[in-house]
């Protein structure tokens, strides 16, 4: 799904910088702030290594096995916490090894190792705290490239561009060729100058540069620095339409896998077309007007109507449980968002 010989194209270490940097505490051309955590390496009951992952190597002496993994933890330190027997890292690595074919891919080496990983993990050989896994189901190839297929098709593109106030603060366009992932850029590899000041209301622009000089976009999202912290804190779907509405946060194009989630915003969308229909069809039949003033009338009730009554709440209620997986789960195999919203959780330092 990844080339080997992906091209970076006006994509640099800031930028790359600034992407990681939303995943923790945002800052343009500084990395995040991980989560720290605290790796053991055992045989038997003796501590062989322990690593910290902001303070370094620790003195095994140092590392209680007697302990159980939340304290183990606090007294380091760490948010989280793995303890491993080395043979079960042989074991996994092997295993891992064993399984994969010529010609296989990043993704799939590292479906492989967590799917090893998570065996010693049933076998009480590999221990972690917060137990990251339990409940979620491990993909396989052909599950992940279903989501790969729906999310990004072939000879498009993807994008997300982060805005802070109307200055660009992180951005990536992916580009997806017949088969992999070829190329990735930043903005100025369109060669279209600096993104529009106002992209609230001038986004398509990037939009159409993209098409003339790369892939058509499959899916685009851009919002700002402020709705990127309140869906890294973890915002609730209601939360979510909101940022749609107030035009945080703008998904175009908007696909069909996106627009659960979305739900009042589509219906919105929904009404207005109705109402865009309806005019054209009243003006059709009555060339003076006044049919259509009578359906622009009637839609504007329609509307109102959605907004302050039950109705909204009604879908925005269907919408959550439709978001909260179903839909993907029964399409692709698995849940995409249930193990990447514990590990977001996990990182993030406050």
């Amino acid at each position: 799904m990844i080339s080997d010989r992906i091209e970076l194209r006006g994509f640099d270490e800031e930028r790359l910088a600034n992407l990681v940097g939303l995943a923790g505490t945002p800052g343009r051309g500084s990395s995040a702030a991980w989560a720290p955590g605290l790796v053991v390496v055992r045989s038997g009951h003796s501590v062989v290594k322990a690593l910290h992952t902001t303070r370094g190597r620790l003195d095994p002496a140092a590392v209680s096995l007697d302990l159980d993994l939340p304290a183990l933890a606090s007294g380091h330190a760490a948010r989280w916490v793995v303890v491993a027997e080395v043979a079960a890292l042989g074991d996994a690595f092997e295993a891992t090894a064993g399984r994969l074919m010529p010609g296989c891919d990043l993704v799939e080496l590292m479906l492989e190792l967590v799917r090893s990983l998570g065996a010693e993990v049933e076998a009480g050989r590999v221990a972690m705290w917060p137990a990251l896994t339990e409940g979620v189901t491990v993909p396989d190839r052909s599950s992940v490239e279903r989501a790969f297929d729906l999310v990004l098709p072939p000879q498009r593109s993807a994008l997300l561009y982060v805005f802070d106030s109307d200055a660009l603060h992180a951005e990536v366009i992916c580009v997806r060729g017949l088969r992999d992932v070829e190329l990735l850029a930043g903005h100025d590899a369109l060669g279209v100058g600096p993104p529009p000041r106002d992209w609230r209301g001038r986004h398509k622009e990037v939009l159409d540069a993209i098409a003339r000089n790369m892939e058509p976009p499959a899916v685009g999202a851009f919002l700002s620095l402020d709705a990127v912290r309140s869906l890294r804190d973890g915002l609730a779907p209601a939360g979510l339409s909101a940022l749609v509405r107030s035009r945080e946060l703008i998904i175009d194009p908007l696909p069909l896998w996106l627009s659960a989630p979305l739900g009042l915003a589509a219906a919105r969308g929904a009404l207005e077309a109705g109402r865009r229909t309806g005019s054209r069809l009243a003006r059709a039949m009555d060339p003076h007007g006044r049919g259509a003033r009578l359906a622009d009338r009637l839609a504007s009730a329609v509307k109102a109507r959605v907004r302050s009554s039950e109705v909204a709440g009604q879908i925005e209620g269907a919408i959550t449980q439709i978001g909260a997986g179903a839909d993907l789960t029964s399409l692709l195999g698995f849940d995409p968002f249930a193990l990447a919203g514990r590990l977001s959780a996990l990182l993030r330092e406050s």
